[in-house]
């Protein structure tokens, strides 16, 4: 366990400031790479299978998340150098963090952050944002320079006073209009609005689905090489893109709210969503400080999953006997085979029952005999 070689964690809450040397830790730090690259090829392994699945889902790409070591402000103004996993570090991003000292008393974080946007931000934050929606430095300064000194610009009032802008500015009037138009179709300028809309989304997802957060919050939709944003056509297409994945990210911000356990059964996300994604686990669950959250009979029917997918895993068996799935009382166990039954994750058929963790199946027996072809 990677906790175990940490000692006195603690919080820190601010903001990754962009450095030109910002790279992938290149240090003498072979041990830590090695370890990186176990957890990514450990991830997710039933991702795998979903392949084979109806294309009329949304596969949600898993994404290598190598270890940097950045430049980390907290809120009094304290910079420090950190060293972790940051799937969004741009600095209009509030980052939380829970960190410790490795042996060699470098500053690290174990886990994943969570994220919110910094209401707190300046011009120049502004303009760095700006860029990344693919706006030229020239337009950039343009809008800088007329912003009056008083006017205080952020994220969230930003398409109001780029609207402003086109009024009194003396350009050519398509100009701001672009700029906006480069807002709205950008992923950056998507992954903002989902931070508005979906605040549980930005703080849980990067540790219960660490390798597809970064991925949901693209917008997808045209590529570099297609037909430019001022096209009606594309727009309308991008548009309707970016309706669909609202929707999803919508309904992943209810799970996570209302029922979380429900993204420990990727058949269950992928029903309600349309997402192929992975699974969390119980680990994820706890470090978000919501397994306790889950009700008796969920956590039961969870417990009973993941024994199953181990075992399984372990031995590669393709069947396992209902004594051999005891857990707790035999009613506990009774009820949590039944319960995953009803969600469809578990498919009882004569004296037999097969769970639909995607491919290979797994058979569960309850005379205690291999099921017949």
């Amino acid at each position: 366990m990677e906790t175990s070689r940490f000692r006195h964690q603690e919080i820190l809450v601010g903001y990754i400031t962009p450095i030109k040397d910002d790279i992938v830790n290149n240090e003498d730090d072979s041990g830590t790479e090695k370890e990186d690259s176990e957890e990514e090829e450990g991830d997710d392994p039933d991702l795998f299978y979903f392949n084979e699945l109806s294309s009329e889902g949304e596969i949600i790409k898993q994404s290598t998340l190598r270890r940097s070591e950045v430049n980390f402000t907290e809120s009094d103004g304290t910079t420090k150098r950190l060293l972790g996993r940051f799937p969004l570090s741009d600095p209009w991003w509030e980052v939380t963090c829970s960190v410790t000292q490795d042996r060699r008393g470098k500053l690290v974080m174990p886990g994943y952050p969570s994220y919110r946007l910094r209401s707190d931000i300046d011009n120049s934050v502004v303009s760095l944002f700006m860029k990344a929606c693919g706006m030229s430095s020239d337009f950039v300064s343009q809008f800088i320079e007329w912003l009056p000194r008083e006017r205080k610009v952020n994220l969230t009032n930003l398409p109001e006073a780029l609207h402003e802008f086109e009024k009194a500015a003396r350009i050519h009037k398509t100009v701001p209009g672009q700029m906006n138009t480069l807002v709205i179709n950008s992923d950056a300028g998507y992954a903002v609005r989902a931070a508005h809309l979906f605040p549980q989304v930005m703080k849980h997802l990067p540790t219960l689905l660490p390798h597809h957060f970064a991925q949901l919050l693209q917008k997808g939709g045209r590529g570099k090489d297609k037909t430019p944003p001022g096209a009606k056509a594309n727009e309308e297409a991008e548009r309707k893109t970016q309706e669909k994945k609202m929707i999803k990210l919508h309904k992943l911000e209810e799970i996570i709210t209302r029922d979380v356990w429900k993204l420990g059964f990727h058949h269950i996300v992928y029903r309600e969503t349309g997402l192929i994604t992975g699974e969390v686990n119980q680990e994820a669950f706890r470090t978000c400080g919501l397994f306790e959250r889950i009700p008796p009979l969920q956590c039961s029917a969870l417990k009973l999953y993941w024994k199953m997918k181990k075992e399984t895993d372990r031995d590669g068996s393709t069947y396992k006997t209902t004594p051999y799935l005891a857990m707790g009382s035999e009613d506990t166990a009774d009820k949590a085979l039944e319960f995953l039954k009803e969600k469809n994750i578990v498919v009882i058929s004569g004296s037999t029952t097969t769970t639909k963790q995607a491919l290979p199946k797994v058979w569960v027996t309850c005379c205690g005999s291999t099921p017949g072809t």
